[in-house]
């Protein structure tokens, strides 16, 4: 089974990898993995992924240094 990526050349999926982390990371049986779609599968190991970050990061975005800006300025 393969996929396209963005430079046009095709991935194999590796079948066992995304079994494991459904079934260990994402919470599924064994069974409902099997019958996911593989794109369902990838947008849930994305928002896994952010979840994640979030956790071991305790932050979501990053603060930007701002330059102080008067309301004369507007």
């Amino acid at each position: 089974m393969a996929r396209g990526n963005s430079e046009g050349r095709d991935e194999i999926i590796d079948i066992p990898w995304v079994v494991y982390l459904g079934m260990n990371k994402l919470g599924f049986t064994y069974r409902q993995v099997k019958h996911m779609y593989f794109g369902f599968w990838a947008d849930l190991y994305e928002m896994f992924k952010k979840q994640y970050n979030f956790e071991k990061k305790q932050m979501i975005y990053v603060l930007q240094d701002n330059e102080r800006v008067s309301l004369l300025d507007l």
